[in-house]
């Protein structure tokens, strides 16, 4: 797409300047030829090539042929690094699921019998007639508890090394299974909207939205000082959105660094999957973290 001047009064121009809004002048005030091209991986469109000079009039379709050749390669650049980032966080997926299988296998079960032999001695230590509030009683008692402890922290973090829920029951489950967990743990109320039955979800998106949905939680936990928090998960079309928001003290928007609370991988996670992330926040009003993604074919893998 070509405009011949950004501050002109032809149809593209003026579309131009109601999309761009306030944005318009700061961001292209000096600027007033502009060309648009659309990365584009088979049908979808990743991205735009964007260039402006500060001249009208000034790009002409020779310039169009040579932006789209180099849009054409900067979107096969593009897809392959994020093949390759999705390779690599595949790699890991499954190291985290090796190492899972392993504390299970290993440390779970000495926990375990660590928790079964406290019990034993507790009930010996009846028999014998030493009372249970005597020294040896309370100590005997302090084991199991601390054993009972470990165990469940153990399990709780192979889950989060390993949702098997996220596959055996698919990720609204497993939402509802985290979100339980952590408002155990912090006394946080977290709500789940979603549907009963389970969403066809591509290859790999049901596990980036819920590694997305517990970046957005922990933030929520460290950042938010909030009372309650909401998962809401539902397909809209052809996409599938997740929403996450909480009531707590919000933060000014323009006011956040890059990278900050986390957004960045968030955002990063949304993108591999084609997706967008909006968040909406004010001082006060709480943060809302909306997440769009296309539903992809499930045998695209095949």
């Amino acid at each position: 797409v070509i405009i011949d001047d950004l501050w002109g009064d032809d149809p593209l121009a003026r579309e131009f300047q109601e999309l761009m809004g306030r944005d318009l002048d700061r961001l292209f005030r000096h600027a007033h030829s502009w060309m648009g091209v659309p990365l584009m991986v088979g049908q979808q469109v990743i991205g735009m090539l964007s260039l402006v000079h500060h001249e009208p009039n000034f790009y002409r379709p020779q310039h169009a042929r040579l932006v789209l050749a180099l849009g054409q390669q900067a979107a096969v650049a593009i897809q392959n690094a994020r093949l390759y980032k999705q390779a690599q966080e595949y790699a890991a997926l499954d190291e985290r699921a090796r190492l899972a299988r392993e504390l299970h296998d290993s440390v779970t079960q000495a926990l375990f019998s660590m928790t079964m032999h406290a019990r034993a001695t507790g009930l010996m230590l009846e028999r014998e007639g030493i009372p249970r509030d005597g020294r040896i009683g309370r100590s005997v008692d302090q084991l199991s508890d601390l054993t009972q402890g470990a165990l469940a922290e153990m399990r709780a973090l192979i889950f989060e090394l390993r949702p098997d829920s996220l596959q055996e029951e698919g990720l609204a489950a497993a939402l509802r299974k985290h979100a339980a967990a952590v408002s155990a743990r912090e006394g946080l109320r977290v709500d789940v909207e979603a549907p009963e039955g389970r969403i066809p979800l591509g290859p790999g998106q049901d596990l980036h939205l819920y590694r997305l949905a517990q970046e957005a939680l922990h933030n929520v936990v460290k950042h938010a000082h909030a009372g309650e928090a909401r998962f809401c998960l539902a397909v809209e079309g052809g996409n599938v959105v997740l929403e996450i928001a909480d009531n707590g003290v919000g933060f000014d928007l323009s006011a956040v660094t890059p990278g900050h609370l986390g957004l960045r991988t968030m955002a990063d996670r949304a993108g591999d999957m084609g997706g967008t992330l909006r968040i909406q926040s004010a001082p006060g009003a709480g943060v809302s973290a909306r997440v769009t993604v296309p539903l992809m074919d499930r045998g695209a893998d095949d």
